[in-house]
């Protein structure tokens, strides 16, 4: 059982001839989807999402950064 699956509904059939169900959830659904933010280059990437915690971490939010890239860690101090 996943909540994902319906996205991907069309290569569950043709590939694995799955059918997939989509089971309503027991409670609303609070999530709000808001707009992909695209960048020119890396680092205005980088810039918004430094500012980004900065202004989180300011208003006593916790944050944290996952990196999908080792070298992508000297953009990100740990404090």
């Amino acid at each position: 059982m996943t909540g994902t699956a319906d996205t991907e509904a069309f290569e569950f059939s043709s590939i694995y001839k799955l059918d997939t169900v989509v089971v309503p959830t027991n409670r609303p659904m609070i999530r709000k989807d808001m707009a992909d933010l695209v960048y020119m280059t890396e680092a205005e990437k980088i810039q918004a999402i430094i500012e980004d915690i900065k202004t989180r971490t300011a208003a006593g939010q916790p944050v944290l950064v996952g990196l999908s890239r080792s070298k992508n860690l000297k953009w990100f101090p740990a404090n």
